[in-house]
């Protein structure tokens, strides 16, 4: 693992590997800032040769090295950082190299897919804060600044964008308002309806009833009953939920 700190003036690397070429490694950037880089998005920059990609860093302050840079052996891989406010670029890139790139083994078929570089992850976001109706000023805007309604929607939209065979969604409209429940509902179906299987669980009575195919009520560990149809039993999935 690659360790680097930054002020708004230098990039010390505080520990690095070797790198090599070929698909196989993957070599992970952990980012340290200090107070300078407060409340500044993140996004850091490799490059090598005539490859540059960036990759806007997440609360983790981490990444893996872009797989592009590494295809050729023989040169010299540095990584720089940039701080920015609303689009704009209020500490510039500061650099640091990391070494030369080794030779490793051929890409072969295990080459991996592009690394999504800055504009194509801001791109990626605008689509998915319109179809997800995603409210905010910019999506340059951390997710702890949205209403709760948001963050849900935000939490849906990240695990419906994998083509995922099955689902578990756990309270998924908890302490949302009655607009973004509805919308939330009709995405979770819209899945549904797409052929993926979804288990959710739910402490709303009416959730589950609206949206459930079938019914498995669990009390203190043990399956207490299991319902299905249109018109599912209420009285019974009531005794249930006691334990009866």
């Amino acid at each position: 693992m690659f360790h680097l700190q930054a002020n708004k003036i230098y990039l010390e690397v505080c520990a690095k590997e070797g790198v090599t070429s070929g698909s196989v490694n993957v070599y992970t950037v952990r980012f340290s800032f200090n107070s300078d880089w407060d409340g500044l998005d993140r996004t850091a920059v490799f490059h090598a040769g005539d490859d540059q990609i960036s990759v806007v860093l997440d609360g983790s302050n981490e990444c893996q090295i872009p797989w592009e840079v590494l295809e050729n052996p023989g040169r010299n891989l540095s990584v720089g950082v940039y701080g920015t406010k609303g689009g704009t670029v209020v500490l510039p890139t500061i650099w640091a190299q990391l070494g030369e790139i080794r030779e490793g083994v051929s890409l072969g078929s295990n080459a991996q897919p592009p690394t999504p570089d800055v504009y194509s992850q801001i791109l990626e976001a605008a689509e998915q804060a319109e179809k997800f109706d995603i409210r905010m000023a910019s999506v340059d805007d951390p997710v702890s600044s949205l209403s709760g309604g948001n963050m849900q929607k935000v939490v849906i939209a990240r695990e419906f964008s994998f083509d995922s065979p099955v689902l578990v969604i756990s309270q998924p409209t908890r302490g949302v308002d009655i607009g973004a429940i509805e919308f939330i509902h009709e995405r979770i179906m819209q899945k549904r309806n797409e052929g993926c299987a979804i288990l959710l669980i739910s402490a709303d009575f009416d959730e589950i009833l609206e949206m459930s195919d079938r019914i498995v009520v669990c009390f203190e560990g043990r399956i207490m009953g299991e319902f299905s149809g249109s018109k599912p039993p209420i009285n019974e999935i009531s005794l249930a939920m006691t334990g009866k």
